[in-house]
């Protein structure tokens, strides 16, 4: 008796789907959405002032999947046939059966030629204005019986898909001008707490400052919006081109970064920063890595900091200049900074002449109450036809408060010789310096100079 049953409403169930089926495939066969286009811009142009002209084909879908595809469409200035934004294609379905579980399951979303023409007059008001204006809705009278809280929507799209998209942007009261061309985004699955794989590229250009460059940016995106923690890892980041003066400009940024919104902190994890270029005669190269960086409201640490820069600069061949930073941390709440280690070291050539220099700095403190740190010292050298020279830096004994600094002892040794010029000295002395009333005292100071 019981399998009957079950048979029999079986069968009923089978029938209702297929009188279901049947009847969206009667509708999506007989209805035809482009007939109504003449009432869909006068809506738009009674509303907006705009004139909204669809010039393709709108195809709808409803079983398996609910849909619409949207041919080329243009949108008029305010009040102007001038083109505001338009589109070549649109493409969008979401699954049906899904939705009876309140769950919106989006195939990939994808646009064609996507573009936006936007314009700051002179008098300081924009083509878009009437669109992000408008008045608020008026408060109701009573405030309205809470509703029994429902089961959250659950949204995935398997993929967004955005092709040779423009955007331009124009200020007549500036003369800036901006431009987005060749814009494509390509994403993976997109789900709360799913890794969403990305790939972006565009073609940026401007003349205030002037630049015209490729963009490159790839990635995988996972926000936990519940947690309010979004994290990027794999992140690529590449420019090409040319900005700010700086011809064969190229850009090479990696890093791993995660955000958690709740506590306001930012980790960054295994940074590469490489860039190079050209500027007038002069040109340059550097890269900067940090296995770690973290910021926390006011306060920033930076662990095993290492920069090195190289190039030419006003007829000096830097062939290799190096900062190393094994600690740096910086709190402004409590006014507390210390750097552990620091060694900065350069070397190079001026016409025939080559010269190395290098500052070592161990450890400096400083605290709301007071400074220190070990013994600082500098090295500089030069070796050429044209200039021998070697000078000798120290700072021994620093210490001090907020209000004032002490170096217990400044040491400083020169022996130079160019053509027939020679130096050679040593000069010490302490050194109290008052920040507040900009005083620098040198209470027993010793030298001697031939």
């Amino acid at each position: 008796m019981a399998m009957n049953a079950l048979k029999w409403m079986g069968i009923v169930a089978g029938g209702v789907v297929l009188l279901f089926a049947a009847t969206l495939g009667f509708i999506a066969a007989t209805f035809d959405p482009n007939q109504y286009k003449a009432q869909v811009t006068d809506l738009v142009k009674e509303k907006t002032g705009r004139t909204l002209t669809i010039e393709g084909d709108i195809r709808l879908m409803f079983f398996p999947k609910v849909g619409v595809h949207l041919g080329k469409t243009r949108l008029s200035e305010f009040q102007n046939d001038k083109e505001f934004a338009g589109l070549d294609d649109m493409r969008v379905s979401l699954a049906l059966f899904p939705l009876l579980s309140r769950q919106v399951v989006v195939d990939k979303i994808r646009l064609d030629g996507l573009r936006a023409n936007l314009l700051r007059h002179s008098n300081g008001k924009t083509n878009f204005d009437d669109l992000i204006g408008g008045e608020k809705a008026p408060a109701p009278a009573k405030p309205a019986p809470a509703a029994k809280p429902a089961s959250p929507i659950k949204l995935e799209v398997d993929g967004v898909e955005i092709g040779n998209a423009a955007l331009t942007w124009k200020d007549e009261k500036t003369g800036a001008q901006y431009a987005i061309s060749a814009f494509n985004l390509k994403t993976g699955g997109v789900a709360p707490g799913v890794p969403t794989v990305f790939d972006v590229s565009a073609r940026i250009q401007g003349n205030a400052p002037k630049a015209d460059v490729q963009l490159g940016l790839s990635g995988t995106l996972r926000a936990d919006l519940d947690a309010q923690v979004f994290s990027l890892s794999a992140l690529h980041l590449n420019l090409k081109g040319e900005a700010a003066g700086i011809s064969g400009l190229s850009v090479d940024l990696l890093a791993e970064i995660e955000v958690r919104m709740q506590t306001s902190q930012i980790d960054i994890g295994k940074l590469v920063f490489e860039t190079a270029g050209s500027l007038g005669k002069d040109t340059f190269k550097a890269r900067l890595t940090a296995p770690k960086i973290g910021m926390q409201g006011n306060a920033l640490s930076v662990n095993d900091l290492v920069a090195n820069v190289g190039g030419q600069f006003a007829g000096v061949n830097l062939t290799q200049g190096q900062l190393r930073v094994p600690q740096y941390t910086m709190n402004l709440d409590t006014q507390t900074i210390l750097v552990d280690g620091v060694t900065l070291s350069a070397s190079g050539k001026r016409d025939a002449d080559s010269f190395e220099a290098k500052l070592d700095a161990p450890k400096i403190s400083i605290t709301r109450e007071k400074a220190g740190g070990n013994d600082v010292t500098l090295m500089l050298k030069a070796q050429g036809p044209q200039l021998d020279a070697n000078v000798g830096l120290k700072l021994s004994g620093v210490e001090g408060t907020g209000k004032t600094i002490r170096i217990g002892q400044f040491a400083l040794n020169v022996d130079a010789t160019q053509a027939d010029n020679k130096v050679r000295g040593t000069l010490s002395t302490p050194v109290v310096a008052n920040l507040e009333s900009r005083v620098l005292q040198l209470p027993k100071l010793v030298g001697e100079i031939d």
